[in-house]
């Protein structure tokens, strides 16, 4: 291969990956943005978020620190989001979210550091925010298998459609959301 052709083609690659990177996209398998449409058992979306420890800044003995806050917005087939709420994950925890749907249901997750106190609104999240790594969703299957969810690049007009319509519902008013979602331990639905 001639050598200005590697060349031009290696900076093409590089100023993409800028140009991305610029946008601020993030983008990991355990990775903080996280899709996957998911069909009720008996009325009944479960999923399970998982804390790996990758925000942990604490060193032995000191008990870690990097809690995280799983930010969960689901749509119906509309699609219109019906549900935005935020479940706090301690590190190495593994936490079981379950909500009431008798429809195909697409759900997002962002995954943020929780600091002192509760997790924010998920009507507040910012792009900057979410994690790069250190989170693992999965969700209940019909077969009694779990299925992982799929990472996604998260752009800056994604978290802004997504905070911009969980500020303007009302999670627990919707006509779609029938009862409120229950996370073990309990999910909190701050300001909304």
């Amino acid at each position: 291969m001639n050598i200005k052709v590697l060349t031009a083609t290696i900076l093409l690659v590089l100023a993409f990956a800028a140009t991305s990177f610029a946008q601020g996209s993030v983008f990991s398998l355990d990775g903080g943005s996280q899709v996957q449409a998911i069909n009720p058992i008996n009325s009944l979306v479960s999923m399970h978020f998982t804390n790996t420890g990758f925000l942990t800044t604490a060193a032995p003995p000191a008990a870690p620190n990097g809690n995280e806050c799983a930010n969960v917005y689901a749509f119906s087939t509309v699609p219109k989001m019906f549900l935005c709420c935020v479940c706090p994950v301690t590190v190495n925890q593994t936490i079981d979210v379950n909500f009431a749907s008798n429809e195909e249901t697409t759900v997002k997750i962002l995954a943020t550091p929780k600091g002192p106190g509760v997790c924010p609104s998920p009507a507040s999240v910012v792009q900057a925010s979410v994690i790069p790594f250190g989170f693992v969703a999965s969700k209940d299957e019909p077969s009694g298998d779990t299925a992982a969810f799929s990472p996604y690049i998260l752009g800056p007009v994604e978290v802004a459609q997504l905070t911009a319509q969980c500020a303007s519902i009302d999670a627990l008013g919707s006509e779609l959301f029938v009862i409120p979602p229950t996370c073990s331990p309990p999910c909190e639905t701050p300001g909304i």
